[in-house]
C-alpha cells in the first residue's frame, strides 16, 4: 500500500475513532436517535434579511442522491485552540471557516487571523472597545459567561464568536467545532506526546513559544499547544499558511498516536480527554459524513487565507480586513 492511501486509511480510522469516543460512553451506541442527536446545543444567530438564503444547512434529502450520506451544503466554524486562560494567552489562536459541499463532492477551507480587527459586539463594546480582535472578542466573552462546565462557557464563547463572524464577514456557519486548549494539553500528554519531523529548526523565543529543532522530536502538551500558536517562525511573518501546515502536523501526529497500540490501554483516559476537548454541535451521524468527505476529498480540499495582502495594517501595527480582498474571499469560499 503507497504512503497516500495509507495516510487516507488512517484519516478514516483517526475519525472513527473519534466519533466513537464521544458514542460509546452514551450506552447507546446503535439507537438511531442518539446518532442524531447534536452533540451539543445549536448556535442561534441573528441573521439578515439579505443572508437568509445562505442560513440552510446539508441535511439528507429523499429527492437528492446523496453523497456521504448528505446533500446540499454544510458550513462549519472551526476555532482551535482556546488556550488555557491561566497561561495569558488569547482566548481564540486559530479561525477557519468550511464549506462542504456533499452535491459537488468539495471543500472549501479558509484561514483567518485570531488577531484581526472587526466591530465589537454591542455588550462587549464598554470592555474591548469600538473594534477589537476576533481572540480578544472570543476571551471577553469567555470570561462573561456562567455556568458548569467549561464545555458550557466554551460553547457560550463560541457562539459570540460565531455572531461576530456573521457580523464582519456575512458567513453564516451552520455547525461548530471549538477545542478546549486545557484539555488539548492534556490529552498529548495522555499520549505521551506527538511526535513531528521539521526540514529545519524554528526558533519562536520572540513569541515566547520556544524553539523546536530540526528533524524528529516529542513534544509534550504544552510544547504541542505552543508549537500550533507560532505566527512568526524565526522572526519572519505573520506566516499563516505556514502556521497552517504546522496545525496539520499536528493533527497527524496525534491521529498516529491515537493509532499507536501502544496507546490503547490509554483509551479510557483518552476518551475522557476527548469528550472533554472537542465541543461541536455536529451529530454523531453529520461527523460521519464528514469523515467520508475527508477520505473522498483529502488534498483536493481549496484552502484559502487571509493574508497580508488581504488586510490593511495601522500606525499601532493593528490588522483590519480589507472589505473587497476578504469579499473575494468569501465568494471563493462559496464557490461563486
Amino acid at each position: 500500500m503507497d504512503r497516500f492511501k495509507l495516510i487516507k486509511m488512517k484519516k478514516k480510522i483517526f475519525l472513527i475513532v473519534l466519533i466513537l469516543l464521544f458514542v460509546v460512553p452514551t450506552g447507546v451506541i446503535f439507537a438511531k436517535y442518539a446518532l442524531q442527536k447534536p452533540l451539543g446545543p445549536p448556535l442561534e444567530l441573528d441573521i439578515p434579511p439579505q443572508l437568509a438564503k445562505k442560513s440552510t444547512s446539508a441535511e439528507p434529502s429523499s429527492s437528492k442522491e446523496l453523497f456521504c450520506g448528505n446533500s446540499g451544503i454544510m458550513r462549519i466554524m472551526e476555532i482551535g485552540i482556546a488556550s488555557p486562560l491561566e497561561l495569558g494567552h488569547p482566548g481564540a489562536d486559530a479561525i477557519r471557516l468550511v464549506v462542504v459541499n456533499f452535491d459537488e463532492v468539495s471543500a472549501s477551507i479558509l484561514a483567518i487571523p485570531a488577531d484581526l480587527w472587526v466591530d465589537t459586539p454591542e455588550d462587549l463594546v464598554d470592555e474591548l472597545g469600538i473594534m477589537a480582535p476576533l481572540n480578544q472578542i472570543y476571551l471577553a466573552a469567555y470570561q462573561n459567561a456562567t455556568g458548569n462546565p467549561d464545555q458550557v462557557l466554551t460553547q457560550k464563547a463560541t457562539q459570540v464568536l460565531a455572531q461576530t463572524i456573521v457580523d464582519a464577514f456575512e458567513f453564516i456557519p451552520d455547525k461548530y467545532i471549538t477545542i478546549n486548549g486545557d484539555a488539548f494539553i492534556d490529552l498529548v500528554d495522555t499520549l505521551d506526546g506527538v511526535t513531528i519531523t521539521l526540514d529545519e529548526a524554528i526558533d519562536a523565543s520572540g513569541e515566547n513559544f520556544g524553539s523546536f529543532p530540526e528533524g524528529e522530536q516529542t513534544l509534550d502538551g504544552l510544547q504541542t499547544l505552543d508549537f500550533v500558536r507560532i505566527l512568526s517562525p524565526n522572526g519572519v511573518g505573520p506566516d499563516y499558511s505556514g502556521r497552517f501546515e504546522r496545525q496539520n502536523m499536528v493533527i497527524y501526529g496525534i491521529m498516529n498516536a491515537v493509532l499507536d497500540a501502544d496507546n490503547w490501554e490509554n483509551i479510557p483516559e483518552l476518551v475522557k480527554e476527548a469528550r472533554k476537548m472537542v465541543v461541536t454541535d455536529l451529530s454523531v451521524d453529520q461527523a460521519n459524513d464528514l469523515a467520508c468527505m475527508v477520505e473522498e476529498v483529502d488534498g483536493d480540499a481549496t484552502m484559502l487565507f487571509v493574508d497580508s495582502e488581504a488586510v490593511i495594517v495601522d500606525a499601532y501595527g493593528r490588522m483590519f480586513p480589507d472589505t473587497v480582498l476578504i469579499s473575494d474571499l468569501m465568494a471563493e469560499l462559496e464557490g461563486e
